[in-house]
């Protein structure tokens, strides 16, 4: 099953997909937001809530009513997107980028149905390829209770744009441990967002810069929305 699902359609609902799909939907575009999971929507730990609200245009939003409150902040911010007409937020799975005429299409996912949009952004945070380890545990997931992707990571491979690890350690004590993710290479970049192998296709976060902290990657995820917006004006 396939269907034209909206102008932009945005992979990832942390901190710079969420950011992205403010910046587009204030530009006109209409925004698919797809998540793994619907429950961690811009989702923050209360030692990075004190930095959102300058963040970007969308972080300031949602924390002029949560304070400093992680959770409060957490649904605010799922609150905004779900009153925006144009947006649609989908729980499903990414696993591959869909071609049309060399360029991005859309993409397939790993429970069957396939989106379309004019174009597609990746901001997809630490979870290509990643891989958990904590104390004697070695498994294939990212931080504890997410999940790791590689599917989308064999798939952009394929399309010829490189990946290259990055590791980031979690926790202190015994809850402590690291992820090693796959991101993409800054010079696999144009403009800072755009795939070079794979035209109409963005990205922005953690996956292209793996020293952001949730406030840099929401202004990162905002940037994006304004090039995308760009770019949708200039081929419209």
């Amino acid at each position: 099953m396939s269907e034209q699902a909206a102008d932009v359609l945005i992979v990832g609902a942390g901190a710079a997909g969420c950011a992205a799909a403010w910046k587009c939907l204030r530009s006109g575009l209409s925004v698919l937001l797809i998540s793994d999971s619907l429950d961690t929507v811009f989702l923050a730990d209360a030692e990075t809530v004190p930095g959102i609200a300058g963040s970007s245009a969308f972080g300031s939003v949602a924390a002029e009513e949560a304070g400093e409150d992680a959770r409060e902040l957490h649904r605010q911010a799922k609150w905004l997107l779900e009153r925006e007409p144009d947006l649609h937020l989908l729980q499903a799975s990414v696993s591959t980028l869909l071609t049309e005429g060399g360029e991005t299409a859309g993409v397939g996912t790993w429970e069957g149905p396939e989106f379309r949009a004019r174009f597609t952004a990746l901001c997809v945070g630490s979870f290509l390829a990643a891989e958990l380890t904590a104390g004697e545990l070695r498994e294939r997931a990212g931080r504890p209770g997410r999940m790791s992707y590689p599917d989308l990571a064999d798939d952009l491979r394929s399309h010829r744009v490189e990946l290259r690890p990055s590791t980031y350690a979690f926790g202190s004590g015994p809850g402590s441990g690291s992820v090693t993710a796959l991101v993409i290479a800054g010079n696999g970049l144009r403009d800072g967002v755009w795939l070079k192998q794979l035209p109409r296709t963005a990205a922005a976060g953690w996956c292209t810069q793996p020293e952001l902290d949730f406030s840099g990657a929401a202004r990162a995820g905002e940037e994006l929305g304004r090039k995308v917006a760009a770019q949708a004006e200039a081929v419209s």
